[in-house]
C-alpha cells in the first residue's frame, strides 16, 4: 500500500484532511454555543467528529501496512530545510510573546526552536542529530501540556479544549519517538502515525485560537510534516 500509495499522494491527503478540518470546526466554533453561552445539544457530534475518526483510523492502517524501517534517512531537500526552519522560527515569535505570561513555556520554546534549527542543519550535512536535540522539544511539549491543562481545567468544557490537548499529545509523542532514530532504533509506524494525526489535530487547534496559539500550532504543524516527509522516503 506504501509503495502504490506513494509519498506526496500521503502529504496532499494529511494537507487536505486538515483544510477540511480547519473549516469544520470554525463552523463547530460558530455553532455550538447559543445565545446564553451555553453548548448547543450534539455540538460535538458533528462532521467534525466523523471527520477525526476517519483520519485517525486511515492513520492507523497506514502506520500498521508500512515498512518498519528503524533508521531515518538524514537528507533532506532545500523545501523541507526551509519548512523546518519556518517552524523554528515560528515557535521562536510565540515563545517570545509567552515570555512575560508563563517564562517557563517562553523559554522552552526558544529553546525547541534552536533545537529545531539544529536538526535542520545536522541534516543538510547528511549527518545524524543527537537524541538530545529532540528529547528537550519533548520535554518542552510535556510541560507545555501541564501548564496548559491547569488553565484549560478552571472552565472545563472538553469541546473547547480537546483539540488542542490531542494535538500536545501527538506533538509530543512524535517527537519523542524522532530521538529513537539516532540509535538505529526508531519505531517508524507510530512516528508516521503520530506526524499524521498531529498535523491535522495542529490545524484544528488553530481555529478559535488566538494569534500566540495560531503562531505556536502552525510552528507544530510544519515540524510534523516536515519529518513526515522524511518519515515516508523514497516514493
Amino acid at each position: 500500500m506504501e509503495k502504490k500509495l506513494g509519498k506526496l499522494p500521503v502529504m496532499i491527503l494529511t494537507v487536505l484532511a486538515a483544510a477540511i478540518a480547519f473549516v469544520l470546526r470554525v463552523v463547530q466554533l460558530n455553532t455550538a454555543v447559543d445565545p446564553t453561552g451555553r453548548l448547543v445539544s450534539g455540538a460535538g457530534k458533528g462532521p467534525l467528529t466523523w471527520l477525526c475518526l476517519l483520519v485517525l483510523a486511515l492513520s492507523v492502517v497506514y502506520a500498521c501496512l508500512a515498512q518498519p524501517r528503524q533508521e531515518l534517512k538524514n537528507t533532506q531537500s532545500v523545501g523541507v530545510m526551509a519548512a523546518t526552519l519556518v517552524a523554528a522560527f515560528c515557535m521562536a515569535l510565540s515563545s517570545v510573546s509567552l515570555w512575560m505570561g508563563e517564562r517557563v513555556l517562553g523559554i522552552g520554546g526558544i529553546m525547541t526552536a534552536v533545537c529545531w534549527v539544529i536538526i535542520a542543519l545536522l541534516r543538510q550535512q547528511k549527518t545524524v542529530p543527537s537524541a538530545v536535540l529532540f528529547m528537550l522539544p519533548a520535554l518542552f511539549d510535556a510541560v507545555r501540556l501541564i501548564v496548559e491543562f491547569r488553565d484549560w481545567s478552571r472552565d472545563p468544557q472538553i469541546l473547547d479544549y480537546c483539540f488542542d490537548l490531542l494535538a500536545g499529545i501527538c506533538v509530543m509523542c512524535a517527537t519523542f519517538h524522532f530521538g529513537a532514530f539516532s540509535f538505529g532504533k526508531g519505531p517508524r509506524k507510530r512516528s508516521l502515525f503520530f506526524c499524521m494525526a498531529g498535523t491535522v489535530f495542529c490545524v484544528i487547534a488553530m481555529a478559535g485560537a488566538d494569534l500566540i496559539g495560531v503562531v505556536s500550532m502552525a510552528a507544530s504543524a510544519l515540524w510534523l510534516m516536515s519529518n513526515l516527509w522524511l518519515l515516508l522516503g523514497e516514493e
